[in-house]
């Protein structure tokens, strides 16, 4: 194989910084929707007040809770999502660089042949690996457990399993430390072979004379 997979630190720092990165940009925008500074300010009322014990027994305000929160959630998606195939999967296709954190670590995202990941890869990848199981499904402790475990062991997380991806390192090849040590081998290699096939050039007078008593 040409590419090293990335290591672990690499993958989580670089998930970290990339996932605060949109979460900012992400809360930026929806600062600016009057809906949903509403609908988020009515469930955090009703927080604050069944934290005091004060839940109420009305039907009608719990369900105008639950239209908020829905609302919430969906005004949430749809400003992530564009956002997460933006950034995620368009950014990458077009600029090999990858994220921008990704660059700063230097790894990049390839297909297990070591090929260009399509649009197709980074959809699965991205969306149905990282938004859909790591973030959407955060919660469930297991999709977290086995994305870093699957990371740790093989190298690929559970989303590049799903996308027949790798994250990879961009800077060092296992190719190049065969590269540095094969011209050393050959080296050795000839001067031992030189030396076996040269023949012993003694001399065939008696080496007697030549003893120090």
């Amino acid at each position: 194989m040409k590419y090293i997979n990335a290591r672990t630190t690499q993958r989580f720092l670089a998930y970290l910084v990339d996932f605060m990165l949109i979460q900012i940009l992400v809360s930026l925008i929806l600062s600016l929707i009057p809906a949903y500074d509403v609908h988020m300010t009515a469930l955090l009322d009703f927080y604050k007040d069944a934290m005091q014990g004060a839940i109420p027994e009305d039907l009608g305000v719990l369900t105008e809770v639950m239209k908020s929160a829905i609302k919430v959630l969906g005004i949430m998606m749809l400003i992530q999502i564009p956002i997460y195939v933006l950034y995620l999967v368009v950014l990458p296709y077009f600029w090999e660089k990858q994220t921008l954190e990704r660059w700063m670590m230097h790894i990049k995202v390839v297909t297990i042949h070591e090929e260009k990941a399509q649009l197709t890869h980074l959809l699965l990848r991205e969306m149905v690996g990282g938004y859909i199981f790591l973030n959407l499904l955060s919660g469930f402790l297991v999709f977290p457990l086995l994305y870093w475990y699957f990371s740790a062991t093989s190298g690929r997380s559970l989303s590049d399993m799903m996308a027949k991806t790798r994250l990879v390192d961009s800077v060092y090849f296992s190719s190049e430390k065969e590269v540095y040590e094969e011209p050393q081998r050959d080296y050795m290699d000839a001067v031992v072979e030189e030396a076996e096939e040269t023949p012993y050039e003694g001399t065939s007078e008696d080496d007697s004379e030549y003893k120090v008593f």
